[in-house]
């Protein structure tokens, strides 16, 4: 798969907490949590608040865990205050792109 062989070939070259540290690549608008771990009902409402604008599905939220669980296991990213915001939103805008290009779509011949 494509995501695999990028997170293997980026965590060879970069260390991903750098890369994703809020510190040297700060988000706007208040988004960040400081140096404490957010509660599972603040990450909650922020994937709420992010899948309800982009007007995503139940199938990006599955792939995006997916990608989440893989860029922690093979890349060894620890998620820490300062990166989890940065690294759900990648995985988020990965899965659904992926979702987009790749979906199997119902469609008949009359469909087309």
């Amino acid at each position: 798969m494509v995501f695999d062989d990028a997170v293997s070939d980026a965590s060879a070259h970069v260390d991903p907490e750098e890369l994703l540290s809020e510190d040297r690549h700060p988000l706007p608008n208040g988004l960040v949590y400081g140096d404490r771990v957010p509660t599972p009902s603040e990450i909650l409402n922020v994937l709420f608040r992010l899948f309800k604008a982009a007007d995503l599905t139940a199938d990006v939220g599955i792939i995006t865990l997916i990608y989440l669980e893989r860029l922690v296991e093979r890349a060894q990213l620890r998620l820490r205050p300062r990166t989890w915001l940065r690294a759900l939103l990648i995985c988020v805008i990965t899965a659904s792109k992926v979702w987009d290009d790749n979906a199997v779509w119902n469609a008949g011949p009359k469909d087309k």
